[in-house]
């Protein structure tokens, strides 16, 4: 179970989302998404990759998790898609999913 902060809310709503910790940050963000605009239609939510997922470790730590990134394991010539197991994140602590980041150039 993580908790999630949701995007586009005034009122800081958190929901609970039951997650496991061998979905990859993909999977963790359509669950965190399907939560969220439950009762919306898909092709009206955001995708899975518009988005980031966050996660907040203690005071004003954050940490932008994702599927592949410098921390991926490679073995051989296959890479393992990053995991919630793979960033040590624990049951109950919190993420918040967000518009992902423009990159300029």
């Amino acid at each position: 179970m993580l908790t999630c902060l949701c995007p586009d809310s005034e009122a800081g709503l958190q929901i609970t989302v039951k997650v496991l910790n061998c979905d990859t940050i993909t999977q963790v963000k359509e669950k965190l998404l399907d939560a969220v605009y439950k009762g919306f239609p898909y092709s009206q939510r955001p995708r899975a990759d518009s988005m980031d997922l966050e996660w907040r470790r203690g005071r004003g730590g954050r940490v932008v998790l994702q599927d592949e990134d410098v921390t991926t394991k490679i073995e051989s010539d296959w890479k393992r898609l990053n995991t919630l197991s793979h960033y040590q994140v624990r049951e109950r602590e919190r993420e918040s999913v967000c518009e992902r980041e423009r990159e300029s150039g």
